[in-house]
């Protein structure tokens, strides 16, 4: 068996790989072989009844710059309803990324159902666009 190598033989291995990757039938594929591709993070919150009631907007506060770099009011949501925020990001696919909701400050920052802390939420830009449904139990402040 002869084997390939140089220029033609890495054509011949990457070809159907790439081709795979340009399907739907592997996009995660494209995440391995092009680094700059983008993904739209698409965040839906959920926030308690009552929030209107406590003045102010809705935002997403996270540990990487295009979530605000853990600044309290790092990214504006859109007002949908009542209960219901949103915000559209661009990431670059495949980055991982902690959050938290706020509504402008750390004082606001939401808790769980009885008040207590809780951990960073955490998810990953793996798809474009990539949806994200969360729920908010309460805020530091009604507490």
């Amino acid at each position: 068996m002869k084997r390939i190598s140089g220029f033609l033989g890495m054509f011949l291995l990457l070809t159907p790989i790439t081709v795979l990757a340009q399907t739907k039938a592997m996009p995660w594929l494209t995440l391995l072989l092009d680094q700059n591709v983008s993904c739209t993070v698409e965040l839906r919150v959920e926030v308690p009844g009552g929030t209107d009631a406590l003045g102010g907007s809705v935002f997403v506060a996270g540990d990487i710059s295009e979530l605000g770099g853990w600044a309290a009011a790092g990214v504006g949501l859109i007002r949908v309803d009542a209960t219901h925020w949103s915000a559209s990001v661009e990431l670059p696919c495949g980055t991982a990324f902690e959050y938290k909701y706020t509504r402008g400050s750390w004082a606001t920052v939401e808790k769980g159902a009885s008040g207590e802390e809780i951990a960073n939420r955490a998810n990953r830009a793996s798809t474009d666009p990539t949806v994200i449904d969360d729920v908010v139990e309460s805020w530091a402040d009604q507490w």
